[in-house]
């Protein structure tokens, strides 16, 4: 193409794919920011509009990041929640309680 060649375009053509790839886990900092603060919250209206206010940064932030960071970040929570899982299936509650 024309401008491809001219270094300025290159310049803001590369520019654009840093902010880009980086914008996502911008989003996802701020997300689990306003989430945090949100728990720490006393008003229960403020808690709840910030927590949907964070939920939504997060999930925008983790559509925007990177195919092989969302990967990993989802393998990351599956091993982090898996012991919780199996203690819920399995534990006294649990669907598959083990009888005696």
């Amino acid at each position: 193409m024309l401008g491809e060649s001219n270094p300025v375009t290159r310049f803001a053509m590369l520019e654009r794919q840093y902010l880009q790839g980086n914008m996502g886990f911008l989003l996802l900092a701020m997300g689990l920011g306003v989430i945090w603060v949100s728990i720490r919250l006393q008003e229960e209206v403020l808690l709840i509009a910030a927590a949907i206010a964070g939920l939504g940064l997060l999930v925008w932030g983790f559509v925007l990041t990177p195919s092989h960071w969302q990967v990993a970040m989802e393998v990351l929570v599956i091993v982090l929640l898996f012991p919780v899982c199996v203690r819920c299936t399995f534990g006294e509650m649990g669907l598959f309680k083990r009888r005696q």
